[in-house]
């Protein structure tokens, strides 16, 4: 089973979502583990969400108005997520799973679904419960952006957690991601010397890896921060 929850992971990140679906719904018959289980549900469910954003996207670009559309002032896009009931049973049954790496996933990719303060507590809490990893520092960076756009405090404090993870386990991809995304988070708040330098900072570590792909990214916010603090 695992090896098809793969190949279907791989089939939704190259835009194959009919065939992902078809080999993610056999891989859960396959599973033999509740662990596999939730975690082909996971993955079924980023397929089904992934789906449902498509449509949501052919239908927009059919009735879209003439007029241009406004662009948001945030770093990031925190409009509201498609109805999508599909997506949200299959992220319910992966926050059900024994391993608590999979549960707070679930619960993340469910809450871009059905925002819920009382969720973000309980997804605080599980994760208190994560070892280290480039999972949890992750998921810990994922949680502060829902933070930033549910108007709630504490963003910073989740990402300094996140950056002091990181440094701990000497990951530097995890390092740089945590340090752009704080640079996001001062920048939202037009914090302009802080944001310079946690992107500047997020860049160096990612052009030292090499990472272009996440190079590229803080390469952009770092030029449009500047343009704003006169450099």
């Amino acid at each position: 089973g695992e090896g098809l929850r793969i190949l279907g992971n791989t089939l939704r990140l190259t835009g194959k979502l009919a065939q992902s679906k078809t080999v993610l719904e056999r891989s859960l018959e396959l599973a033999t583990t509740p662990q596999a289980e939730s975690a082909a549900y996971l993955s079924l469910g980023n397929t089904a969400r992934a789906l449902g954003d498509r449509i949501a996207t052919q239908q927009e670009s059919r009735n879209r108005p003439k007029t241009p559309r406004k662009e948001s002032a945030d770093p990031w896009d925190c409009q509201s997520a498609t109805d999508n009931p599909e997506a949200i049973a299959y992220y319910q049954k992966a926050a059900a799973s024994p391993s608590p790496t999979i549960r707070v996933q679930a619960q993340l990719n469910l809450w871009e679904l059905q925002p819920d303060t009382a969720l973000l507590t309980d997804i605080q809490s599980q994760l208190s419960r994560l070892s280290p990893s480039r999972s949890s520092v992750f998921a810990r960076v994922k949680y502060a952006r829902h933070l930033v756009c549910a108007g709630l405090p504490d963003a910073i404090p989740e990402l300094d957690r996140a950056i002091q993870q990181a440094t701990a386990i000497e990951d530097k991809r995890a390092q740089s991601y945590a340090l752009g995304i704080l640079g996001q988070v001062y920048e939202s708040q037009q914090q302009w010397a802080a944001a310079q330098t946690h992107t500047q900072q997020a860049l160096s570590l990612a052009q030292a890896l090499p990472a272009p792909e996440i190079a590229y990214q803080w390469q952009w916010q770092l030029g449009r921060i500047s343009q704003v603090n006169g450099d």
